[in-house]
């Protein structure tokens, strides 16, 4: 996924009624792109209480689960 700009017109849209799971499935895509500052300011610009809430809990999943794969890396032996 690259085409983050493009993904956040049709979240946007008037389509998408319930926004809150394909933005938490977008900032996540973005967080494992390298994007976090980014994915943050887009969910914390949400005006929709769950959708940011679901969108700021799913860049806290995503970077955690950055920390246990390198966790993970650096335990294993050489």
């Amino acid at each position: 996924m690259g085409d983050f700009a493009g993904a956040l017109e049709i979240i946007n849209s008037a389509v998408i009624l319930n926004k809150a799971w394909p933005l938490a499935c977008l900032v996540q895509g973005m967080v494992e792109a390298g994007k976090k500052d980014e994915a943050l300011s887009l969910a914390r610009s949400q005006d929709v209480p769950l959708a940011r809430a679901d969108a700021l809990l799913q860049i806290a999943r995503s970077l955690m689960d950055q920390i246990e794969t390198a966790n993970n890396k650096a335990a294993r032996p050489h």
